[in-house]
């Protein structure tokens, strides 16, 4: 990267594998039935961003690409809905200062129709200990 440092992705990547980013929720992430919405979106978004620390920005040619998100579609199954009643972990006690929950964002990229791009990310919630 013509002899500046360049700033690594959070977690170790490997080929043909997700893209991998981690991100801690606390409690202003959560609501009295569980996990917010915009938690998720705003961990997505951060993913995205961790992810251009793979690019070589030293291109010159890199200054003018963007990344629009045009679409977003969230689809979220019947278990989250149960976690906040079965666990601390979807709604912490306020008054408790410890570790929350960890998030753990795997991103999948295609390009179907060049330029065009697609990104399906899948988000799981990996509990208190950010390597479970």
């Amino acid at each position: 990267s013509r002899g500046r440092a360049q700033v690594q992705p959070q977690s170790a990547q490997a080929p043909g594998q997700p893209f991998v980013f981690y991100r801690q929720l606390f409690f202003a992430d959560t609501k009295p039935t569980g996990f917010r919405m915009s938690s998720f979106l705003t961990a997505m978004d951060e993913s995205r961003w961790d992810l251009l620390s793979l690019c070589d920005h030293g291109v010159k040619a890199f200054e003018s690409v963007t990344l629009p998100c045009t679409q977003v579609a969230l689809e979220i199954r019947p278990a989250a809905a149960q976690m906040s009643r079965a666990s601390r972990l979807a709604r912490p006690d306020p008054n408790d200062n410890g570790l929350c929950s960890w998030l753990r964002i795997e991103t999948r990229f295609g390009w179907p129709a060049f330029p065009a791009r697609t990104e399906a990310s899948t988000v799981f919630s990996v509990g208190k200990h950010r390597g479970s």
